[in-house]
C-alpha cells in the first residue's frame, strides 16, 4: 500500500510514505472544496425553483437509492434532493478521511522525528500540488 515500486531502502520507504500521506491530505482537501461548491450550486438551484429540502430529507432521498441501482427519479424535487444528499454524504466522507489522513501524517512525523533522515514534507507537498495543477491544465 505505501511501498513505491522502486523502494529498496528504509529512506526510500519513508519518502514513498510521505508522498502517499501528503497526497491523501491533498486529495481529501480538494474533494471537500469541490463538494462545498456543489452544495452552494444545489442550494442556489433550490432557491431558483423554490424547493425547500432539508438536509435530513436530502440524506433520506440519497440513502433511498443504492449505488448499484439505476437512478430513476419520479420528480424534479427528488432529483434535486438526491444531488443535495449526495454532496452532504461526500462532505461527511471526505471530512472523515481527511481527519484520518491528518492522524496518519502526525504518526509519520513522529516516526520521522526518531530518524536522522532529511525529508522535506513541504517540498513533497509542493510537488504534489504542482503535478495536480499540470494535470488540470
Amino acid at each position: 500500500m505505501y511501498w513505491g515500486p522502486d523502494d529498496k531502502t528504509d529512506l526510500d520507504l519513508m519518502r514513498s510514505l510521505a508522498r502517499r500521506l501528503l497526497w491523501d491530505v491533498h486529495y481529501h482537501e480538494r474533494e471537500l472544496h469541490l463538494e462545498h461548491k456543489k452544495i452552494r450550486v444545489v442550494e442556489a438551484l433550490m432557491k431558483a425553483v423554490n424547493f425547500n429540502i432539508s438536509k435530513e430529507r436530502a440524506e433520506e432521498i440519497y440513502n433511498a437509492y443504492s449505488d448499484d441501482e439505476e437512478l430513476a427519479f419520479d420528480d424534479p424535487e427528488t432529483l434535486v434532493g438526491h444531488l443535495f444528499g449526495e454532496a452532504l454524504h461526500n462532505i461527511a466522507y471526505h471530512e472523515q478521511e481527511l481527519s484520518s489522513a491528518h492522524g496518519q501524517l502526525a504518526a509519520y512525523k513522529a516516526l520521522l522525528a526518531r530518524t536522522n533522515y532529511e525529508i522535506s514534507l513541504d517540498e513533497i507537498a509542493r510537488k504534489i500540488r504542482d503535478e495536480e495543477e499540470e494535470r488540470a491544465a
